[in-house]
């Protein structure tokens, strides 16, 4: 049977088809299908299957498309039972999509899922001619119940390239033999939904790819641009309009992108322009650029040119990068390294002139220690002159031995204040010195410690420098305490601070004590005393450098107001916490709580520059 020739509807099938080659490839097939009388397709159900065909055309999404394409397939084609199935990307498995059953109702079956290779019956229609299979007095099933037997046919969605899916029909409820157009219709409907689901997962693939694209372009905070040379005319990417701070799909120029930059990068700008266009060498360069926002940004931009099969450049191409963030991490890194180069040569300073401050230290303590050699022997001639005398010395002479006593008094008495002195400088000196060593905490070695075995040795130092002042210190440890890793020299200093705090407001007769505990947190240690206390205004600022709770005692006591400091420091330093309680008379606790990894703080000069002290 020739293809109709009918004027109207070869116009609509011309009309129907997307391209020549759809078309002819739905010639080619018709004209296969209605070339014998016993599958002669007739004229009525060839513009039923072009009118459904011009329905399906007009849907966008693939699932309404699977969901339409049984529906009215079965409906407008007359088979009592139409099945779709999908195959995955991978062509491993047979994805449902929906179907008639027994009761002419859709059915969704999206839910279904087999592997390919269990459906052995595709076989069978992948090597058949036209990839169509027909299946006469074959077993029927409607969810795995038995409806006696019938013809099934099987039709592969075949686009010419890959096969997307079978269309499969049957007739439970007849079961009379299939009609000569049964095989004729099922395999032009498969060819035209195996086209149309090609152009829709295209479709979808498509949107899908320039949805990664924006998300890898704005996480990037980078775009794509073009340049037709002849229009001069700028084309963006949706990245790009949002770097230049302009809302998508505003219709940019040449000249006014120029101008996004400021005035001394735009001779470049123009300059490798011109050089593209001319002699079709690219650029990559970073100029500093402002957006229509005001926002001042450094911007990285690449082109390329691209010449026709004529030789000629009509168009340059590229990409627009915001690197302003790398620009601040390249900046903040440069200002961190300043800084720590700053501290290093600080701590590098202290230590070079802490032996030439200590020298004048020693010089004046030797010389206080003759001073109060001579002090003891004039006190001892002055002695021996009242003795002798036997009170027998004129008035006069007595008067000027009397005024020498004073006057040696005098000279004791001043002599321990130059010795309190020295001693308050020399212990600046090195607080000082353990307060530059503890900003550079990460680059001294630190070891695994036994901290109970670290504390007992600080403790038994203690002992009889507590037992002169009439106090009692106690150390608790904590049993099967783990080890860690800590700069021990420094760590010591800081209990050293906070026992010579508890040692000095504790009056006689109190106690002071040590503890260590572990919890989820890490260790704890604690260190308690039944003193003076301090009080509650004093208390949120007792960490500061050079802060004193009690101005008047700690200029006698020689407190320089940073021991507190220094142990908020180190133990920052090591990754851990410091904290204090207190209630006036009651005495004071200070808690530190280290990780049981210590590592230094990341950010030394930040907890550094906040380091408090009491």
């Amino acid at each position: 049977m020739p293809m109709p020739t009918e004027p109207d509807l070869l116009a609509q099938l011309r009309a129907h088809s997307r391209d020549q080659a759809a078309f002819a490839e739905l010639v080619r097939l018709f004209e296969t299908q209605t070339g014998s009388e016993t599958a002669c397709v007739p004229l009525e159900d060839f513009r039923k299957l072009l009118r459904l065909s011009q329905a399906l055309g007009a849907l966008w999404d693939l699932d309404a498309l699977c969901r339409e394409a049984v529906a009215q397939g079965a409906a407008q084609l007359g088979f009592e039972r139409l099945r779709l199935y999908l195959l995955n990307p991978q062509k491993a498995q047979l994805i449902g999509t929906y179907s008639i059953d027994r009761e002419g109702a859709l059915c969704d079956e999206r839910a279904f899922a087999q592997p390919l290779a269990q459906a052995t019956w595709h076989e069978a229609v992948d090597s058949a001619p036209e990839r169509v299979q027909v299946w006469a007095q074959t077993p029927l099933h409607d969810r795995d119940e038995p409806l006696g037997t019938g013809w099934r046919i099987a039709a592969a969605l075949h686009n010419g390239i890959d096969t997307l899916g079978y269309l499969l029909a049957d007739n439970p409820l007849s079961q009379c033999p299939p009609r000569p157009q049964e095989q004729a219709l099922l395999s032009l409907y498969s060819h035209f939904l195996a086209q149309r689901i090609a152009l829709l997962q295209t479709k979808a693939a498509l949107q899908r790819l320039q949805a990664l694209q924006q998300t890898s372009e704005r996480l990037a905070a980078i775009g794509t641009w073009e340049l037709d040379l002849e229009k001069q005319q700028p084309y963006w990417s949706e990245q790009v309009y949002h770097l230049h701070g302009v809302p998508v799909g505003q219709q940019p120029d040449l000249e006014s992108a120029i101008n996004f930059y400021p005035p001394e990068a735009r001779p470049r700008i123009a300059a490798v322009i011109q050089r593209a266009q001319q002699e079709g060498i690219g650029w990559d360069m970073e100029v500093p650029f402002v957006n229509a926002k005001g926002q001042r940004l450094w911007v990285r931009v690449v082109g390329m040119a691209q010449r026709d099969a004529d030789g000629v450049i009509r168009r340059l191409y590229g990409f627009f990068q915001d690197l302003t963030v790398q620009r601040q991490a390249q900046q903040q890194a440069l200002d961190l390294a300043m800084e720590r180069e700053k501290v290093r040569l600080l701590r590098d300073f202290l230590r070079d002139v802490s032996h030439d401050f200590r020298t004048p230290f020693t010089v004046q303590n030797n010389a206080l220690y003759l001073i109060n050699h001579y002090i003891q022997k004039l006190g001892e001639q002055l002695k021996a002159i009242e003795r002798y005398s036997a009170g027998r010395l004129p008035l006069q002479a007595q008067a000027t031995l009397n005024a020498c006593h004073e006057l040696l008094n005098q000279i004791v008495h001043q002599s321990e204040i130059l010795k309190s002195g020295t001693r308050r400088a020399v212990k600046l000196l090195d607080q000082l010195l353990d307060m530059a060593r503890a900003e550079n905490l990460s680059a001294l070695e630190r070891t695994p410690c036994d901290l109970n075995a670290l504390l007992a040795q600080i403790v038994e130092s203690y002992v009889p420098l507590m037992a002169d002042k009439a106090l009692q210190l106690v150390f608790k440890p904590a049993q099967a305490l783990p080890q860690i890793a800590v700069n021990a020299d420094l760590f010591s200093r800081a209990i050293h601070n906070l026992l010579d705090n508890a040692m000095q407001y504790t009056p006689s007769g109190g106690t002071v004590c040590l503890r260590t505990a572990q919890d989820d947190q890490g260790i704890l240690i604690e260190i308690e005393d039944n003193g003076v206390g301090i009080p509650a205004e004093d208390l949120p600022h007792i960490f500061k450098r050079f802060y004193r709770v009690d101005k008047a005692r700690a200029s006698q006591s020689g407190g320089s107001g940073l021991g507190l400091a220094i142990v908020k420091q180190v133990i920052e330093a090591h990754g851990g916490t410091v904290s204090a309680q207190s209630q006036v008379g009651s005495g004071a606790l200070f808690r530190l709580r280290l990780p049981l990894r210590a590592q230094a703080s990341a950010n030394i000069g930040s907890a550094s520059s906040e380091s408090e002290s009491r």
